[in-house]
Parts: C-alpha cells; sequence; structure tokens
C-alpha cells in the first residue's frame, strides 16, 4: 500500500481547505470489506482511476461528491498541533502529522517529541487506535498511554524515508497549477490559509537566564505557535523542580535577553505545570516577537521578580 504524510500544508497542496478525518475505531460487521481497487497508484500524465481516495494524477475522472461531517469526525486542522500527554498529564509532545493508507485510512499520527524529551528534533509514528482526544474549551488535547522513557526508545519516523517512498508515484506538478486565472485572482494551488503560514517559537526557561541570574534548579520550557492572519499566539509551558508553587508568570517586552522589561501578556490561568492558553498581540507587540525580543518568566515567593526564564525563538 501507497503511504502518504500529510500536514497543513500538504492538504492545501491538494486543494482542500480541511480534511475531516474519522479516527474513531471502527465498529465490527458482519458483512465482507470492499476489495481495495488494483493499480491505485497512477503514473504521470495519466487520470485517477474510480474509487479509493485521494489519488496521486492530474485529472480527476470521478463527479465531485459533496459529504456532510458528521458528529464523530475530527478535523485536520485541529489534529494537527494538538499538544500530546500520557494518563499521568505528563507532556510528550505535540501531533506533527497524519499518515494516511491509499489516501483515504488514517494509518499513523506522527508526534513531535525531542524537544519535550530533551533530545533535539525527533518524531515518532503511533497507531491511531491507541490515541484519545479531548477537547476543553475548545483546546484539543492528545493523550496516549505511554511513559517517557517508553517514548525515548521508541522506533523514530523519519520524513526522509516518507518522502522518498512516496515520491516515486508522484506525477509532475501542472504548469497550470500557480497560474493566474482570467480575473487575475490567483490559483487554488496558491490560496493558503493562515494555518500553514504558523510559526513555532520556543524557549527555555532556568534561573540562570534571570537578571540578575539566581540559582534556582527549576527547570521549564515554552512551546508557543503564532498566527499572523488572526494574531494569535497560543502557548504550552511545562516547568518542574521550583523552590515553591508559581504565584505569577508572563510573557515580557520588548527586551533582548540580559535586559528586564515589564510584562505584556499576564497569565491569567491555572498556573500548574502544564500552562496552557492563548491571546490575541498588538501590532507592537507581534512585532518584540517576532524581533526576538520577547520572554517569558515564571515568579514564586523565594523569587519574586522571576525564578525562571527564558527568551522566545523561533
Amino acid at each position: 500500500m501507497k503511504t502518504a504524510t500529510l500536514n497543513k500544508a500538504a492538504i492545501f497542496g491538494f486543494g482542500f481547505s480541511a480534511l475531516a478525518l474519522a479516527t474513531y475505531p471502527a465498529q465490527a460487521q458482519n458483512t465482507a470489506a470492499p476489495a481495495e481497487p488494483a493499480n491505485q497508484a497512477t503514473s504521470p500524465g495519466t487520470t485517477a482511476a474510480a474509487g479509493g481516495g485521494i489519488q496521486k494524477a492530474r485529472t480527476a475522472t470521478m463527479a465531485v461528491r459533496f459529504v456532510s461531517v458528521r458528529s464523530v469526525d475530527l478535523m485536520a486542522t485541529k489534529l494537527i498541533g494538538a499538544n500530546v500527554y500520557n494518563n499521568r498529564n505528563e507532556s510528550l509532545g505535540e501531533i506533527e502529522d497524519l499518515v494516511l493508507d491509499n489516501g483515504k485510512s488514517l494509518s499513523g499520527v506522527v508526534i513531535s517529541v525531542g524537544g519535550f524529551l530533551g533530545m533535539g528534533e525527533r518524531y515518532v509514528m503511533v497507531d491511531p487506535s491507541t490515541m484519545v482526544v479531548q477537547v476543553t474549551d475548545g483546546t484539543m488535547k492528545a493523550y496516549i498511554d505511554t511513559s517517557k522513557d517508553n517514548l525515548k526508545n521508541a522506533p523514530e519516523f523519519s520524513y526522509a524515508k516518507a518522502r522518498a517512498s512516496s515520491s516515486t508515484s508522484m506525477p509532475a506538478a501542472s504548469t497550470t497549477s500557480t497560474a493566474q486565472t482570467a480575473d487575475n485572482t490567483a490559483s487554488p494551488a496558491d490560496s493558503k490559509t493562515s494555518s500553514a503560514a504558523m510559526t513555532s517559537y520556543a524557549a527555555a526557561l532556568d534561573g540562570a537566564s534571570e537578571v540578575p541570574p539566581n540559582n534556582s534548579k527549576g527547570t521549564g520550557s515554552v512551546k508557543a505557535k503564532f498566527d499572523p492572519s488572526s494574531k494569535q499566539l497560543t502557548w504550552t509551558i511545562a516547568y518542574s523542580g521550583l523552590t515553591g508553587p508559581a504565584t505569577a508568570a508572563h510573557f515580557h517586552g520588548p527586551a533582548d535577553a540580559g535586559m528586564n522589561a515589564p510584562p505584556v501578556v499576564p497569565i491569567k490561568s491555572d498556573l500548574a505545570s502544564p500552562i496552557e492558553g492563548s491571546t490575541t498581540l498588538t501590532d507592537a507587540q507581534v512585532a518584540e516577537l517576532q524581533n526576538g525580543r520577547m520572554y517569558f518568566n515564571i515568579h514564586t515567593a523565594a523569587n519574586k521578580d522571576g525564578e525562571l526564564r527564558g527568551q522566545l525563538t523561533k
């Protein structure tokens, strides 16, 4: 079977604004499953065979069919980027990608775990039937039954290998895919929503980055995504080892590393780790973020000016 990875950019490359994926386990049925169409992968210049899922071809031969979203469906744009936890509510990573077999069956969920485990860039792929999701106050969280040590020893997912196997039957790009239409509007291939332009930011939190520095043994991390279209900043902050409970936390700016600045975005939610939330930035705050002049600070009773700090960078 042909396997393809499907991230947000790939979704829009196919010309879709969103993809509804039913990831709930299939119910047992007494009827036999239909046989898969033979020779689904088409060579360059051919047309797609009837039936099956998304196929690689230049020409669609089946009349379009419109479907309704069912209550059990999940949107790829909601799944990708969702934070992943284990049953002990330890932050493990975030959903990076979705893998489809034959263009229609969700066969794997790619999770970015390296930054959360202190291992650099690292991805693992899990069976979607072993994952559950929960939506609270509009925020989707995913849960898997594993430990951090188990993830460190899990087989690594390689994008290079996945792309190599996928590209062998990928038809050449159509010469009209990026052309302007007669009324000078962009063609569908040029139309990308803000989700494809999301920018990721991160920060390592420690006492040595405070001004002045302290000898706290605590550590932490900030994982944030910025949507330039809506100016929304979304974050997940994890920490441990503080001298006591966190009493306050803020994003500060404008300031370079080694400088102090006033709070610009206070954290108003529960300060227990992990901290999750979002806000809409002002134009000035957007400039501070994009220029590397925004930092995050966690305060405690023992360190009122800040115990852990880290500069947000791309």
